[in-house]
């Protein structure tokens, strides 16, 4: 943020990170969803989809160096910066989701601060500063060192923020220099350093899936044999569609993803129970066109079955594009044997 004060904008966040490299949570909850950024539970690089710099500054760089392991960085150079001048880190959820709770990983080194200014960090929910350090006894709280760059999951680098105020949508990590009006923090020539080094979310979505069509040989009259198709549009206002079931007799036969979204729409760990986990704030498509899905009905026995698709967004919300509607299958005949007698006439 380039202004004297970070972006109101940036709603307060509940959000839950695992606390330590390689806790697996526990599978969420239908209408919720979970982001790892910058990395993953056991501690590998992930992505930063969702977060986003402020303005450019000579003064005060960011650079996204998650992949690296170091994180996403603020610094601040030693040059007199004026009070009021800050760089932060916004990280802002999909549209039409919320943020519930949220665990940021954080450290810091500042350098020396006086009466009028001090080099400070803020992390920043809507309009509540959740936490506020500044290397200066006067015009901060004397910490001028906090956390580990090292070791991400230490007590100490911790924020937790849960759980979040209503309808919180985002969270910003902020360095800059704060003190009195026209104060100037010191030139010392040395640079003030800030890295988030992770952040896991938790996110509300409470739209399920809408259904624009459905066709396809398995919605039309008439016995079945073969492979028959369902056909399917569908728009989400949330996180996006993620997934089709195809239910025969109320058992599940086949699950897909329609479109991963260039991979974002893939769960980010998959070793664990929870697959509504991501690494982008928006991670599946938010449209999906003309989807078919095959039933090869050759795996049936003849007669009636019940067939029902359901389609699912990245949250778990669901809806259903097709049934449960009973079809009739006749794929096997029973060839009649000749009467006795018949055979040479």
């Amino acid at each position: 943020m380039h202004s004297t004060k970070l972006r109101t904008a940036c709603v307060a966040a509940g959000l839950a990170l695992v606390a330590l490299a390689g806790v697996m949570p526990a599978a969420a909850d239908a209408g919720t969803f979970t982001i790892h950024s910058c990395k993953l539970p056991d501690g590998s690089p992930a992505a930063t989809g969702g977060w986003t710099p402020d303005g450019t500054s000579p003064f005060l760089p960011q650079i996204d160096d998650c992949s690296q392991g170091a994180g996403l960085r603020t610094q601040m150079q030693g040059v007199g910066i004026s009070d009021g001048v800050e760089r932060a880190w916004t990280w802002t959820a999909a549209p039409n989701t919320v943020i519930q709770e949220a665990h940021v990983y954080r450290a810091f080194s500042l350098t020396t601060g006086d009466t009028t200014a001090t080099p400070t960090v803020r992390v920043i929910a809507g309009a509540t500063t959740i936490e506020t350090h500044g290397s200066h006894p006067a015009t901060g709280d004397n910490t001028s060192h906090l956390g580990s760059y090292a070791e991400w999951a230490l007590p100490e680098n911790h924020v937790p923020l849960q759980p979040a105020p209503a309808g919180a949508t985002s969270i910003a990590v902020a360095l800059g220099c704060h003190g009195v009006p026209r104060g100037t923090c010191p030139a010392t020539g040395a640079v003030s350093d800030l890295r988030i080094q992770a952040a896991r979310f938790t996110l509300l979505d409470a739209l399920s899936p809408s259904i624009t069509a459905v066709g396809g040989s398995l919605t039309t009259g008439g016995e079945k044999a073969g492979t028959q198709t369902l056909r399917f549009s569908a728009t989400d206002a949330g996180a996006g569609i993620y997934r089709t079931f195809l239910d025969v007799d109320g058992s599940t036969v086949a699950t897909s993803t329609p479109n991963t979204n260039t991979g974002h729409c893939a769960d980010a760990v998959p070793a664990n129970s929870d697959p509504y986990e991501f690494q982008h704030a928006q991670p599946c498509p938010l449209a999906v066109s003309n989807v078919d899905v095959p039933l090869d009905t050759t795996t049936l026995t003849d007669g009636t079955h019940t067939v029902q698709l359901r389609v699912e967004d990245a949250a778990g919300n669901e809806t259903s594009a097709y049934g449960p509607t009973a079809i009739v299958v006749r794929w096997f005949t029973i060839r009649r044997l000749p009467a006795a007698g018949a055979a040479g006439r």
